[in-house]
């Protein structure tokens, strides 16, 4: 459902003059771009802080991709989709493997080579 402010600001895009011109379409385009703006910043906060959870001393150095990848499966964490996620026993094992490697403070060798 449309707000007020929003149902009106595009009513004003959509005005035409007798020329067939739309009348105020750069005025009707900033009202609209600021009607986008978030009334508050809760919800990048929650990513800020998200992203501290994430990234520690222990994971500083993990690439975007994949901080973006775990990002998303915490947000998406309910969906249908997650549940079913099986990850293959080489992965958990390696996993196992750096982990315990990084907590003696051993560089960990991969096996996948």
């Amino acid at each position: 459902e449309k707000s007020g402010a929003l149902s009106f600001w595009l009513g004003v895009r959509s005005m035409k003059s007798p020329m067939g011109e739309f009348k105020y379409s750069g005025l009707s385009s900033v009202a609209l771009q600021l009607l986008a703006i978030p009334v508050s910043n809760a919800d990048s906060e929650r990513v800020f802080s998200l992203v501290r959870r994430i990234q520690t001393d222990f994971r500083s150095q993990l690439s975007t991709s994949t901080l973006s990848a775990l990002i998303s499966c915490h947000l998406n964490k309910n969906a249908k989709c997650c549940e079913q996620t099986v990850f293959p026993e080489s992965l958990r094992t390696n996993a196992k493997k750096c982990t315990a490697e990084k907590n003696r403070g051993t560089p960990a060798a991969s096996s996948d080579a």
